[in-house]
């Protein structure tokens, strides 16, 4: 039996592998372990782009089951201070419907960035676009948000580790760093 998840942060990010075709496709076109994102708005809720639900808020329970790994900013720059803003700029956003387009495109594997629906979003493009939004890049040059994959945010250096349940088979996945 794994530990326990810890306490969630505002700004923490989960990473999850779930089963099904669709995440199989996510999973294997992003030549990764990790096929949906989240970023935590609360230490109990969520932020996610939903297939059928579109840009939502929702409690843990909605994914508390799923393999997932627990990332954190790696850098003490993480801007708390905008956090304010962040939630107006977010009801703005919330009930936004979810970006099939972008998905279907990335998944056939002829990903454009024309196919992207500016008024839609997809799960790795909110996450990506909050920590924009606070002042969090996690490339090293601002990365267009539509062409981030879950795996890209997943593994990349600005976030670090916290924990895991991820299934034996995922973790030689995982970025070394991390192992």
């Amino acid at each position: 039996m794994k530990e326990p998840r810890p306490p969630l942060q505002f700004g923490d990010v989960l990473a999850y592998s779930n089963r099904g075709f669709i995440s199989y496709m996510i999973r294997r076109k992003s030549n990764g372990w990790a096929n949906h994102v989240a970023f935590v708005v609360d230490e109990d809720k969520i932020l996610h782009a939903r297939m059928g639900k579109g840009l939502v808020i929702e409690g843990l329970e909605s994914v508390d089951d799923q393999p997932c790994a627990l990332l954190r900013p790696a850098s003490p720059e993480f801007a708390f201070d905008l956090r304010h803003d962040y939630m107006k700029w977010l009801e703005g956003e919330l009930g936004s419907k979810y970006d099939k387009i972008s998905i279907l495109g990335f998944m056939v594997g002829s990903y454009h960035n024309f196919l992207n629906d500016p008024n839609a979003w997809f799960c790795s493009e909110i996450v990506t676009e909050s920590l924009n939004k606070l002042d969090y890049h996690l490339f090293n040059v601002l990365a267009d948000t539509g062409s981030v994959s879950p795996t890209d945010v997943a593994v990349s250096y600005r976030l670090k580790l916290i924990w895991h349940n991820l299934p034996e088979h995922l973790t030689n996945l995982l970025p070394l760093v991390w192992q």
